[in-house]
Parts: C-alpha cells; sequence; structure tokens
C-alpha cells in the first residue's frame, strides 16, 4: 500500500511538475512564431472599437444637445476606450520594427518579436473587451433623466454642478455669493431678494437652488412660484411634493397646513429650504403649513424670498437679511445681448445699433433676451425698429410681437389660455381646458393630443413666451408676460379676469354678455350673481378657498355656449340646477370641492372631460353612467368616494383614461347579488382604455381576461397593503399581494409585467424560487423592484448551467425585504448587460444571504451608487472573494483597479459583518508602479486597497454590527506618493458597535485621508478610546458636525501618538475651521479633548454640548496624559476640602478660541468646578448667546468677574441641580473708583435657576454693585432655598422689559425685590412695565412682594402701592400665607389688564377680591381658580357681577368655609330680588365646598347664556344652583 501511495505521489508530482515547466515555454514561443496573427488581431479590434465609440458619441452628442445628462459608467467607457486605444496604436506602431529578422530575413528576431508579441497578446482581449461591452443594452440609452423631487441625493448634487460660469454675469454672480453666505449662516433665517419685475429674480434663485444642491447646504429643497393670486393649496402641495408629501386625503387648507407642518418638523436634523418666489403680500406661513411664531417668523426651515416690493419681505415676511437685485449696467446688458445674438453682433451694419436697442431694454435680462432671441434673425427693418422705437422693447410690444408671429392658430390660443390661470400651467388641468375648447380636435385620442400640446408649448417656450424650466408637469409664464396676455385675451376673446372680490358688481353688462372666457384666480370672491348672463361664454374658471361661497340655482341659464368650468375649492350640497343647461360642455372640473349629490350632471350627454380631483364626494349615482362621451374620469384623492352604483364604469363605453388613485377600492365581486356597488368586470366594456390608475384589495375580485394587458400607462395596486406615496415617476406601476401564484397565471398579468416600469411585490409562499421566473418573457422595462414577505425566494435570478442569463437590463432599483431564504442575488452565470443600470440596492431582514455579489460580477458593484443592508443576520461580506466563491462561478481576476460609484453605504444589524470584501492575497500595481503590499489579514471593514477603489462614497452609516474591529484599515501603503482617501466622504455614522477598537489604524504620511468630512457621529461603541489621531484630526478641515455619545471607555477624542508626541517639541495648533456643532455625551471615562502641546482652535464653532462626563476636568490640557491622571487622582482626593476653584483646572484656557461660540452645555459633570479661566483668548466666548449649566455638584459659580465684558450676546442663562453653586457670578472686590459702574448683561432675555438649594446670590460682592438686566424678558426661579430674595432694587429698576416672572419653592425667600438696607422707602414707584405674566408658588416664608428688611416683622400684603403691574394679563398664587394680597393703596393703573387669576393653597387668606380694587380685577377676568383657601366665605359680592363680563371659566374647589359664591352687601340684606347676569360663563366648576349652600346668597335671578359645562361635586350642604328663579337650563342634566 505504502509502494502505490508513493507511486501515485510521484506520478501527481511529475504531472504538475511538466504542466508548470513546458506550458509556459509553449506561451514564449507563440509571442514569436503567431506574431502576424496577434498584430492583425489587434488591428481588427482597434478598427471595430473606433467605429463603436463613434456610434456612442454620437449618441452622447445627441442627448447633451436635448440637455440630458449622460451616465457615468458611459463617460468611463469613453474615457476607458481613449486610453487603451493609445496604447493599442502605439503597440501597432512599434510593430513595424519587428519585421527585421535574422539570417537574411527567413528567421523572426526573438529578441524584438518576444517582447511587443506579449504585450499585443495581452491587449487584444481587452480592446475586444471594452467593445463587446458596447453592445450591450445600457449602451442604447446613454442618459438618465434629472430626478425632479426636492430631496438632495448624490445624483441631485451632481447634476447641480452642471453650471456654465460663463453664463453668470459680474453683478448677479456677486449677488449670488452673498446670498450663498446668508444661506451658509446658521443665525439668518429668512433671506429676501427684491427688485423690479423680469431683473432677474427667478432666474438667480434657479442658480441658488443650483449652488445649494451642489454644496448639499439642505437635505431638502422645496420651490414654488407663489404668484399674484395665491392658490395656497398649490403652494402647500408644491412643498409638499418636494417632501414626499401626499396631501390628497385632506381637503381643507387648515387640515393641510397642519400635515405639512408636522412633516416638516418631524425630523430637526434635517435642514429644509423653501424657495417662495414672486411674492406681491404678506404670506402668512402658518396658513400654509410652514412652522413659525405669532410674528410670522419661519421656525426649523430656512426661507428664500423674492418680490418686487421689499416692504412685503421686511415687514409683512421679517427677513433677516433683503439684497436689491439691480437693472444690469450697460456694459453688462451689452454681453448678455451679444452672447444671444451671437455672429449677428459682427455685422458691420448692426454693430452700431447695438448700444441703442440695449439701452432701450431698460437694464432687464428678460427684455434683453426676449429682443435679442428677436433679432438674432430679424433683417435690418426690424433693427432699426428697436433702435429708433422705445416701445418695441417694452415688455406690452415684445409680448405682441412674439404672440403675432406664431403661425400656428392653435398655439396663440394655447398661448391665451394659459394666461388665464394666471400664468400657471398644470399640464393634466390645461390641456383638458384646450381640447374642451376643441384646439385639438383633430386628434383621435387623449395621448395624441397630449404629445401635440407638450410640442405647443415647447414652441412657446422657443418663442420667449414662456419660461424655460426642467419640470415636464407644470409650465410658467412670466408675470409681467401674464398682464400683456391678460391685455391680449381680453381684446380677441372679450375675456374677464378678476383682480379684486367685487369684480362682478365692476363689470358691466355689455362686458359680460360679450364676453368668452371669465377667469377668477382666487381673488377673495364671495358673492356671485344670481344669473351669469354671458351668451358667447365659452369659458369659466373659478377658483377660491370659501366653502360658505354659494352659486345660484340659475347662475349658468344664460352661458348654454359653455365649453370648459372649472369650479375649485367651493361647496354644493347639490350643484345648481342650472347646470343642466350647458349642452355644449366639453370639460367639467370640480376638484377640491364638497360635493354631496352631483346627480344633475348625467344630464350633460356631449361631457367628454370630468375632474373631481381631491374633493370630498362619497358617492357616484347611476346618472353618471348617461355621460356616454365621456373620455377622461379623474376621482384622484377622493378618499371618501364609497360607492359608485353598479353599471356606471360598464356604461363609460368610451373612457380613454381613468384615474382612481387614492379613491374608490370597494369593489364587488361580479356574481353578487343584489350588485350595489361597481365591479371590475365593467372595465372590460372600456375598450379605448390607455390610461388607468387603481386599487383592488382582494385579488379575489379579480375577473379573467381583465383589459390591463393593453394599457399603455398605468398604476395598479392589488392587494391592502399598498399605499399612492409613490416617489417614482415612472408611466407603468404594478404593485401586487401574491396570496398564491395563481394571479401570475393571468394573461393581463404576465403582459403588464413585460411593461411595467415600476414592480411591489408581496407575499408568494411556495412555488418559485427565482424572482426573475416569475416573468417568463423578461422584465423588459422594469426600473424600480420591491419583494417583499416572501420564504419562496431563494435567488433574485437563477440561471441554469453554462447558460448566460440576461435579464432586468435596465433596472435602477432594487429593493428586497423580509425574504427569509433568500441566499443571494445573482446564482449562475449572467450577461454582461444584466443588471448594468442598478444604482440601489437595499436588503432588509433576509436571514439566509452572506454576501450580495461574487467578485466575477463586480461590474454590477462598480455600478452601484447606493447600497443599504440591515437586520440580515447571516451577511458577512458585501463581496465574496475568489477563495470564498462557493458556487464556481467564473471569476474576472483582471487585477487592475477600477473606480467605484457607490456613494452611500448603510450596514445596520449585521451581527456576522466582517468586512466589506477580504484583500487579495497579493500586491497590486497601482497609480504608475506604487505597490499595495496586502498579505496581512487585515481587521478592518475597508482595507486602503477598497477604499481608494470607492473613492466616490460620500455617506457610511454602520450600526450594530458586533465584529466590526476597526472601519479604515490604513496599512499597506509603501510609497511616498500622495494618495486620496475616501476623498468625496461627507458623513460618517457609527452606532453599537461593540468589538470597535479603531475608526483609523494610522495615518501614512502625505495622505490626502477624509478631506470632505462634515459629520462625525459615534454612539455606543464601548471599546473605542479615542476618536482620531492628532495627524488625522488636521486633516478633517472642513468637518463640521461631532457627535460622541455613550462611549464608556473614550479617555480623549484627540489621541497623541507616541510619534507624534516626540515630535511636538512646542505648541503646535489643532483647527477645525468649518466645524459648527460638537457634541460630547455620556463619555464616563473621557478627561479631555485632547492632550499634549495643542491649542484648540474653532473658529466656526456655534454649539457646544458637554454632558455625563464626569471625569472631565478641563477641555484642553498642556500636561501629558499620565501626569495628568496623577494630577486627576490628587484632586479627587482633597475635592471636598478646597475652597477655591483656582488652584484646580479650570474647563476653559487659553488654549481654545471659540470667536464663534452661541450655544454651550454642560451637563453631568461632577468634577467642575471653574468653567472660565481668568486668562481666556481675546475673541472667545464674545458671541456666547445660550448658556446651560446642569447637574455640576461642585461647581461653585458660574461666570468669573472678568468675563462680564465677553457677555455682550448672552441671552439666555438656564442653571439646573448644582447643589454646589452660590452665586452665577463669583465674588466681585471693587476699589472706591469703580464702585459705582454697574455690571450689565444687556442682552440677556431669559434666565432660568432650578433646584439650587445653596444659591444665595445672583452676584457675590463685597460692596455695591448694581447688576443690570436691561433686557430681561423671562424669569423662572425654583427650588432655591438659600436664596432671601431674588433681585435688589437697583437691579428692579432696569428690568423694563420683563414679561414673565416664575418663582416657587423657595423656602426662605422673603422678598422678590429688596430694598437696600438703610434706604428707607423708595421715593419712586416700582413699575414693571411690560410684565404679562406673574406667578408665585410654595413661598411659605414671603414677607411680601418687596421686602424692606430681610428679618421678619410681620407678614405684610402681597402687593402695595409702590408697585405697579400696568400690563399684567396672568396672575398665579400659590401657598402664601399672607391675608390679604393687595393692601388700600394700589395704584390705579396696576392689575387693569387682569385675564387668569388662580389663587391656590392660601390658608390664611381673607378675601380674594377686595372691595376698593374689584371694579380693576374683574374688568377683564376671563378665568378665575380658587383652591384650598379654608378661611374665604364668599367669593364675590352682588355688585361684582356687573363687572363679570368677560368671565369665561370658573372653578372653585376645597375652599371648607365658603356658604356663597355671590354675597349680599350687609346694606342690602332685605332687599328685593337680585339679577345676575354672567354672559361669557362657558364652564362652572364646582368641588369639595362642603359648606356651599348656594350660587348666590338670598332671591336672585340668575342668567347664564353661554354655560355649556357644568362640574359639582362633593358640594353637599348646595340646595340651589343656579338660582331660584327662572334658571336657564342646559343642555343634559344638572346636578342637585
Amino acid at each position: 500500500m505504502c509502494g502505490a501511495f508513493a507511486t501515485s505521489v510521484a506520478s501527481n508530482l511529475v504531472s504538475k511538475l511538466g504542466e508548470y515547466l513546458f506550458a509556459p515555454i509553449g506561451h514564449q514561443f507563440g509571442y514569436v512564431f503567431s506574431y502576424k496573427s496577434y498584430i492583425e488581431d489587434l488591428k481588427n479590434g482597434v478598427e471595430k472599437l473606433d467605429t463603436a465609440r463613434e456610434r456612442v458619441q454620437h449618441s452622447i452628442e445627441e442627448a447633451m444637445n436635448n440637455g440630458k445628462p449622460i451616465e457615468k459608467d458611459i463617460m468611463n467607457w469613453l474615457e476607458s476606450v481613449e486610453n487603451k486605444a493609445k496604447e493599442a496604436q502605439s503597440l501597432l506602431e512599434h510593430g513595424e520594427s519587428a519585421k527585421n529578422a535574422c539570417f537574411c530575413g527567413w528567421l523572426p528576431n526573438p529578441v524584438v518579436r518576444h517582447p511587443i508579441g506579449k504585450k499585443v497578446k495581452k491587449m487584444t482581449p481587452v480592446i475586444k473587451g471594452l467593445h463587446d461591452e458596447s453592445t450591450n443594452s445600457n449602451f442604447q440609452k446613454v442618459y438618465y433623466e434629472n430626478t425632479p423631487v426636492g430631496l438632495v441625493t448624490a445624483s441631485t448634487s451632481a447634476s447641480g454642478s452642471v453650471n456654465k460660469t460663463e453664463d453668470v454675469l459680474e453683478s448677479r454672480a456677486s449677488i449670488l455669493e452673498d446670498v450663498m453666505k446668508a444661506m451658509a449662516n446658521d443665525k439668518v433665517r429668512v433671506i429676501g431678494v427684491y427688485g423690479p419685475g423680469g431683473v432677474g429674480k427667478s432666474k438667480l434663485l434657479e442658480d441658488v437652488e443650483r449652488r445649494v444642491k451642489q454644496e448639499k447646504l439642505f437635505d431638502v429643497i422645496a420651490m414654488v412660484n407663489v404668484s399674484r393670486h395665491l392658490n395656497p393649496k398649490r403652494v402647500q402641495g408644491e412643498i409638499a411634493y418636494a417632501l414626499g408629501l401626499k396631501l390628497m386625503n385632506e381637503e381643507t387648507t387648515r387640515g393641510r397646513a397642519d400635515l405639512l407642518n408636522k412633516r416638516l418638523e418631524s425630523d430637526p436634523t434635517k435642514n429644509i429650504l423653501i424657495i417662495l418666489d414672486n411674492l406681491w403680500k404678506k404670506l402668512e406661513l402658518k396658513e400654509i403649513g410652514i412652522p413659525c411664531g405669532n410674528d410670522n417668523k419661519v421656525r426649523g426651515c430656512k426661507l428664500l424670498l423674492t418680490s418686487r416690493y421689499r416692504n412685503v419681505l421686511r415687514i409683512d415676511m421679517g427677513t433677516d437679511q433683503e439684497f436689491r437685485l439691480n437693472e444690469l449696467e450697460q456694459g453688462e446688458a451689452r454681453r448678455l445681448f451679444e452672447r444671444t445674438v451671437e455672429d449677428r453682433i459682427n455685422d458691420p451694419d448692426i454693430k452700431p445699433m447695438v448700444d441703442g436697442v440695449v439701452k432701450n431694454c431698460g437694464g432687464l435680462p428678460l427684455l434683453i433676451l426676449s429682443v435679442a432671441k428677436r433679432l438674432k434673425h430679424g433683417d435690418m427693418a426690424e433693427w432699426r425698429n428697436a433702435l429708433t422705437n422705445m416701445e418695441l422693447t417694452d415688455a406690452k410690444s415684445l409680448v405682441e410681437l412674439n404672440y403675432n408671429d406664431l403661425k400656428d392658430e392653435r398655439i396663440k390660443s394655447l398661448f391665451l389660455a394659459s394666461a388665464l390661470d394666471s400664468g400657471y400651467i398644470l399640464l393634466r388641468d390645461s390641456l383638458l381646458y384646450c381640447i374642451g375648447l376643441g384646439l385639438y380636435k383633430k386628434f383621435k385620442t387623449i395621448e395624441d393630443a397630449r404629445d401635440k400640446y407638450i410640442m405647443d408649448l415647447h414652441s412657446l417656450q422657443d418663442s420667449s413666451l414662456l419660461l424655460n424650466n426642467d419640470d415636464t408637469e407644470r409650465f410658467y409664464m412670466h408675470d409681467i408676460f401674464v398682464d400683456v396676455a391678460i391685455s391680449i385675451t381680453s381684446t380677441q376673446w372679450k375675456a374677464l379676469v378678476a383682480m379684486e372680490g367685487n369684480a362682478f358688481k365692476e363689470w358691466s353688462k355689455d362686458e359680460l354678455r360679450k364676453c368668452t372666457a371669465i377667469s377668477c384666480p382666487f381673488v377673495g370672491i364671495d358673492e356671485l350673481p344670481e344669473k351669469l348672463d354671458c351668451p358667447n361664454l365659452r369659458m369659466f374658471l373659478l377658483f377660491e378657498d370659501n366653502s360658505s361661497l354659494k352659486i345660484p340655482e340659475l347662475f349658468f341659464e344664460s352661458t348654454k355656449k359653455l365649453q370648459v368650468l372649472e369650479l375649485s375649492g367651493l361647496s354644493f350640497p347639490s350643484l345648481p340646477s342650472s347646470i343642466k343647461s350647458l349642452e355644449n360642455l366639453k370639460s367639467l372640473f370640480l376638484e377640491g370641492d364638497h360635493l354631496e349629490d352631483v346627480t344633475v350632471l348625467g344630464k350633460l350627454k356631449g361631457l367628454q372631460f370630468l375632474s373631481f380631483y381631491e374633493s370630498a364626494i362619497t358617492r357616484l349615482p347611476k346618472e353618471i353612467g348617461e355621460l356616454k362621451e365621456l373620455r377622461f374620469l379623474d376621482l384622484t384623492g377622493c378618499a371618501k368616494l364609497k360607492t359608485i352604483e353598479y353599471g356606471v364604469l360598464g356604461s363609460l363605453v368610451n373612457l380613454e383614461e381613468l384615474y382612481m388613485g387614492n379613491s374608490f377600492d370597494q369593489w364587488e365581486a361580479k356574481d353578487k347579488v343584489p350588485q350595489s356597488n361597481a365591479s371590475l368586470a365593467e372595465l372590460k366594456n372600456m375598450k379605448k382604455l390607455s390610461t388607468l390608475y387603481i386599487a383592488i384589495p382582494h385579488s379575489a375580485y379579480l375577473p379573467r381576461d381583465l383589459p390591463f394587458g393593453k394599457l399603455n400607462k398605468h398604476k395598479i395596486q392589488i392587494g391592502g397593503i399598498w399605499d399612492w406615496k409613490d416617489k417614482n415617476k415612472e408611466s407603468r406601476t404594478l404593485k401586487l399581494k401574491l396570496d398564491s401564484g395563481n394571479l401570475l397565471l393571468e394573461e393581463w398579468v404576465s403582459k403588464c409585467l413585460q411593461k411595467t416600469q415600476d414592480l411591489h411585490l408581496d407575499g408568494l409562499e411556495d412555488g418559485i424560487d427565482s424572482i426573475h421566473d416569475l416573468c417568463v418573457e423578461g422584465f423588459q422595462e422594469l426600473k424600480h423592484l420591491h419583494v417583499q414577505n416572501s420564504s419562496s425566494f431563494q435567488y433574485v435570478v437563477r440561471s441554469t448551467e453554462n447558460v448566460q442569463c440576461t435579464t432586468f437590463t435596465i433596472l435602477e432599483y432594487l429593493f428586497l425585504k423580509n425574504l427569509n431564504n433568500l441566499e443571494r442575488i445573482c446564482c449562475g452565470c449572467l450577461a454582461l448587460e444584466s443588471f448594468s443600470k442598478l444604482k440601489i440596492l437595499k436588503v432588509d431582514n433576509c436571514a439566509a444571504i452572506k454576501h450580495l455579489f461574487p467578485l466575477s460580477m463586480k461590474r454590477i458593484i462598480l455600478r452601484l451608487e447606493e447600497i443599504e443592508i440591515s437586520r440580515c443576520r447571516l451577511m458577512q461580506q458585501i463581496v465574496v472573494d475568489a477563495e470564498a466563491n462557493e458556487d464556481g462561478d467564473e471569476i474576472d481576476d483582471n487585477s487592475e483597479v477600477k473606480s467605484c460609484n457607490l456613494r452611500r453605504l448603510t450596514l445596520r444589524n449585521l451581527p456576522k459583518m466582517t468586512s466589506f470584501c477580504k484583500a487579495m492575497k497579493h500586491s497590486v500595481d497601482f497609480f504608475n508602479g506604487q505597490q499595495l503590499q496586502a498579505f496581512y489579514e487585515s481587521v478592518g471593514l475597508f482595507t486602503l486597497l477598497q477604499l481608494i477603489k470607492l473613492k466616490s462614497l460620500e455617506a457610511i452609516t454602520i450600526a450594530r454590527c458586533q465584529l466590526i474591529q476597526e472601519v479604515f484599515d490604513l496599512e499597506g501603503l509603501m510609497a511616498s506618493g500622495e494618495v486620496e482617501i475616501l476623498s468625496q466622504l461627507r458623513e460618517l455614522t457609527l452606532s453599537d458597535l461593540s468589538s470597535l477598537g479603531h475608526i483609523w489604524n494610522r495615518n501614512p504620511p502625505r495622505t490626502l485621508c477624509f478631506q470632505n468630512l462634515r459629520t462625525l457621529k459615534v454612539q455606543n461603541c464601548e471599546n473605542l478610546r479615542f476618536l482620531f489621531s492628532s495627524s488625522m484630526a488636521k486633516a478633517l478641515r472642513q468637518i463640521k458636525e461631532i457627535e460622541i455619545v455613550s462611549c464608556k471607555l473614550m479617555e480623549e477624542i484627540i489621541d497623541v501618538q507616541e510619534e507624534e508626541s516626540d515630535q511636538a517639541t512646542t505648541i503646535d495648533t489643532i483647527e477645525f475651521p468649518l466645524l459648527i456643532s460638537l457634541s460630547l455625551e455620556d463619555l464616563p471615562n473621557l478627561r479631555t479633548f485632547s492632550y499634549e502641546k495643542y491649542w484648540i482652535h474653532c473658529p466656526s464653532l456655534s454649539r457646544l454640548t458637554i454632558s455625563g462626563c464626569p471625569k472631565m476636568m478641563t477641555f484642553s490640557s498642556f500636561e501629558g496624559k499620565q501626569q495628568q491622571m496623577t494630577v486627576d487622582t490628587g484632586l479627587q482626593q482633597t475635592f471636598g476640602r478646597i475652597n477655591s476653584g483656582l488652584s484646580l483646572p479650570v474647563f476653559f484656557n487659553e488654549k481654545v478660541l471659540f470667536p464663534n461660540l452661541e450655544e454651550l452645555k454642560l451637563s453631568s459633570m461632577c468634577q467642575l468646578k471653574r468653567i472660565w479661566h481668568n486668562q481666556l483668548h481675546e475673541q472667545s466666548f464674545h458671541k456666547l448667546a445660550s448658556l446651560t449649566v446642569k447637574l455640576c455638584d461642585n461647581l461653585s459659580h458660574v461666570f468669573p468677574s472678568n468675563i462680564m465684558d465677553r457677555l455682550e450676546s448672552l441671552n439666555k442663562i438656564t442653571v439646573v441641580g448644582c447643589p454646589s453653586l452660590e452665586a452665577l457670578l463669583e465674588r466681585v472686590c471693587l476699589n472706591s473708583e469703580k464702585r459705582q459702574k454697574p455690571l450689565v448683561l444687556s442682552a440677556l432675555k431669559k434666565m432660568k435657576l432650578l433646584n439650587l438649594p445653596r444659591l444665595r446670590d445672583i452676584l457675590k460682592s463685597d460692596c455695591k454693585v448694581t447688576l443690570a438686566f436691561p433686557s430681561l424678558m423671562e424669569v423662572t426661579m425654583r427650588c432655591c432655598h438659600s436664596l432671601p430674595y431674588l433681585f435688589s432694587s437697583a437691579t428692579a429698576e432696569t428690568l423694563d422689559k420683563l414679561v414673565v416672572l416664575d418663582v416657587s419653592c423657595c423656602n426662605n425667600l422673603r422678598g422678590i425685590i429688596a430694598m437696600d438696607k438703610g434706604k428707607g422707602e423708595p421715593a419712586e414707584t416700582l413699575k414693571f412695565r411690560q410684565l404679562s405674566t406673574l406667578k408665585l408658588g410654595d413661598l411659605e416664608n414671603l414677607i411680601s412682594f418687596r421686602s424692606t428688611s430681610c428679618a421678619s416683622d410681620g407678614l405684610h400684603p402681597l402687593f402695595d402701592e409702590k408697585l405697579a403691574f400696568p400690563k399684567l394679563e396672568e396672575l398665579h398664587i400659590t401657598g402664601v400665607q399672607q391675608e390679604e394680597l393687595w393692601n388700600d393703596k394700589i395704584l390705579v393703573l396696576s392689575f387693569c389688564r387682569l385675564k387668569v387669576l388662580k389663587v391656590k393653597q392660601c390658608p390664611n387668606l381673607m378675601n380674594v377680591i377686595p372691595s376698593l380694587m374689584w371694579k380693576r380685577l374683574l374688568c377683564c377676568v376671563e378665568s378665575l381658580i380658587v383652591e384650598k383657601c379654608p378661611h374665604l366665605r364668599n367669593l364675590f359680592t352682588m355688585s361684582m357681577a356687573k363687572s363679570l363680563g368677560q368671565l369665561q371659566y370658573l372653578g372653585l374647589s376645597d375652599c371648607g368655609e365658603m356658604e356663597y359664591i355671590f354675597a349680599k352687601e350687609e346694606e342690602k340684606l332685605e332687599e328685593a330680588t337680585e339679577k345676575i347676569v354672567i354672559p361669557q360663563l362657558v364652564t362652572l366648576y364646582l368641588h369639595n365646598m362642603p359648606k356651599l349652600r348656594s350660587f348666590c346668597q338670598g332671591k336672585h335671578i340668575s342668567e347664564w347664556p353661554s354655560l355649556k359645562e357644568f362640574t359639582i361635586e362633593d358640594c353637599k350642604a348646595m340646595e340651589v344652583i343656579l338660582g331660584d328663579i327662572n334658571c336657564r337650563k342646559l343642555d343634559g342634566s344638572i346636578p342637585t
């Protein structure tokens, strides 16, 4: 046996030895003897490739001429072709030298031929591969469509960067830069641009929008042309469209505003820009749904506005910054003109006229461009007219000329019809206007008419009568041109356009009788005439948002020629009966209306187009089925539509387009008896149907042979799990709930699958294991595929052995969710064109999949732009390497490094994930011969080689991937050249990575790493000890936001590595020039931001939050790490015994530079004792606006005295839960010369001090120093038990702007205001001029509001004559010991505006409303609450009742001695019956009043005309509730 084994081993060894020795020798001879054939093959390949290149280039040029962006892979192919073709040509040229031969030319020269033959042999398949790639289906379309939504993505920012800088005029470029600076300024929330009409404001906004997308300043951008006649629903709709929010289910403007407001405020982390163009008057943001304050100031978003009028921007909209856009100066105007007329400018006859023509345009770009377009092909007569006749260069003449030049009367009519809708052309509506007017009658189908209509709109754009834009659904006319077009319409059509709400009263009878068109676009009409006497009227448009506007019954009786009618935003219990007389009506729009009965519409036999878009209609009656000529029915957004009577749809045999999105879905089975609702079988009668939007909740209701397979455009939803919130704008969408495979057997489903562009599939538990197999003919037009909730599918594509599969050739988006048995995306061999367009791949909760693709399919990987994988518990790698390829697919081992298009990578909850792709164990030629060595076993998610390939990555998110130890492995770069590493990366988010020890393991010298990183967020990475090294920190010059949360082992943010520490012999600076926000939270071991000799400069930092860092004593330490730890230990041992913070490290010292810091939050820092050093950088903290300090146990004061001069911007102070705090400002010791100068916090508006048990003073001082708060508006003080008073009298005199004062639970507080000792009574009254809300609660030792002595000399009334509260509206008194609230000398002007009075838990109080004050106290009171005041016997006297005219709420509780609420005066006890009327009282609440006998004492009559809610509980002695006589009965029962 041993011998046989040895023989076998020897045989194998010899066989392998021969294979390794002799096969390579054969290859070497082949390079010499097959030289000529190699050369010929390469030459043929180059020729074919050149032909393919020309063909592709032609397609690119054609696409670019149409403004289409080119696919990146196409451009990469062109670049590769150019480079490889040059190399091949060079080889062919060098090959000529190889013709020399030894021995008289008969023997090939091996020395010459061998190296060339070898290179030619290797080059030939490369050239062939490039040629083969050009034959793929993805080369049939070389461009892609721009995404019109507001979401700023990698693609939108890239397309936005395409900008012709030569098109930007100097003055506009300057304004553009100013606006961009304002955009980047967080303080500026509202920006305005103003200037005359036609000056280019809208064009500037387009340039700004392009720039902000390019620079990714915002996450979402919405742009709306508001226009002169505001349509709130349209503005809401366009903003919602940009946000991806559907408003169809909400019919009211207010309801839509609420939804929009919630959406805009739903994610505070999103930066949203709303651009509102063309404002003519104030726009109430709240009514639209844009978050704002009571002053109409936007909140949470940024606004960019334009208007002709500066006051609209500055006063009405509260702009923070405005820019005027002036007319162009002559030089710029001429350059713009020359750019348009091009070569005509060089004509010697024309050249002298140019300046004059340009001057006549008045510097308005709109006119300059329009005149230039016209004159570009004009003759000399036109040029002379433009020069001598200034009227020819004004808007009116120009529009008229361009209009008259239109050759087709149809296009002229289209232009005039567009003006009637304020120049806002919504494709869907405007098309039906025009068809209804008979402009497109020669076109047989709506689709044909739509195509021609779009061509006509482009003709109007070419004639400068419509503005150019990229939106395919909306077109716009400049408002200057709208006015001229309306003038033409008024002349030619006798059209009437309302500008005011009373238009019908101003129009004469003669005008009405002659007119053919009337338009009322949101002008506020509140009344219509009884009859519209317009016998020639063909078009009537009424747009309002007024449910109370009624249309009289006879309104349409004299409008029998009417062809187009729109009634929008109205409410109809039933339509006016006169509408049935409109026998010529073709197009009817009842959009956004509240409709109850539309039966009368059945009389309109000639009606062809009917729209109920977003109307509140519940029932479509059988009479609608009588509209036999109907071709178009739009029920989109009719969410309340529950009944379509049986037979209605089946009768509409001429219907071409039916829209039922987000609408009726109550289909009944065909065989149901009796049939009461619509059946799907009725659709079979619609032989002409080409467009259908429909939802079918149950597939069981589907009849056979539905006509869906013949549709040209469709959105079909089957199964009750889908919604209509599609962001994709594909024309053919299919969403199927596959309860079983039977649905797939339907012929119409098969046909739809072949044509569908957007496919969603849910379910299918057994049978088919490959998604590709669902459609036998292949998904030929599919662009978006979403598959979820199936245990059947194991693969997306599975090809049979040795047979290449061609599939999903134009698929762009693939989303796989809850596919429990999905093992792989692809199995088997795929043709090159398969998945060649795939850009976005998302996989969620697919438990069996281990990797996405094998390396053999790297062409797919290289084209992907976004990968998102989550909850895949077995996922280990994105790409599996050659050794791990289990199925033996053919591997493309070409080691040439190719860049990847991947822009976004998200990995979430992947417990087995270890790496993006394992490093190949060989060295790779890179960048002209540099070597990347990869022999080591990397523990990083990305190796250096992968990082260089992934150069397009912009965002990385990694969360809950427990095995990842390192994110970026930068080992392996051995050369000294500079290499860019993730130069486009902007966002890096790492969360819940329990094994992560390093983010990046080292920094190769001279490497450009992460230089564009903007946002870095790290959370719950418990093994991470530092964030980055000092050299890495220096590279992050673009970083704007750093957020580190819950990393329990992190000791420092910047780690100074040993080699760096040795080099740092002198003080060095680490600067983050663009850092705006820094947040460090819940880092229990963090000691400092950085050690060693580094200055930390953050010139742009505006927000700094440090919370839950108990060991952090200083932000930046000069000492080394070990030295600092030793010092910290000593400090901890003696911490409680140190009386002065001067010997301890201060948090901010001269090493930090924060010149723009506005918001500072310090929380849960138990070792913090001193925030600021006495010596700070001279530029730091001057802009600090908000300071919050919470739960800092050892902090004795907040501010050092010498920092006061820096706090000129401080407007908010919040200090909470600091048990050692004794004062806000440390002790001030001033010499006699400086004692008179007050310390002023001039900008402070809000001060909140809570739970500070040792606080005794706001300011510690050895002398009389006045602390002034001239801007203070709101003060909240709670649980400050050591505080004897709040303000000194001198400080109180500075509180002119105080609006809210809330003081509670301060046990030792004797007075709110302390009068200076020895000063005696003040000479003047202390006035709180603006105070509107005063709350005093649980102040058990309060002597009075103003305390004349800190020693108790008995209780005083809470308020006296030395205090004045002229604007107080709300007063809350709780838990005080006073017997009286007011003394008898209160000033007349005090408490005279009181609206809310609450008195609670005052055990000694004898009277709430004193007799000397009741007239002023009660005249405005709307709400009065009294609780737990046991000594009160009554609340009012009878004579006070007359002053309770405003009282709306009265609540009494737990007043044990009270017998009557209204008591009689002693002198009137025996008089006759009293009458009490409280006209506005809505709510009366009585609880636990054991002695209360009646509301009023004695006989009385009480009237309560507004009372709606009356509650009485535990009032056992109650005999009479609301009076003895004529007591008004409430709805429901009254307790007795």
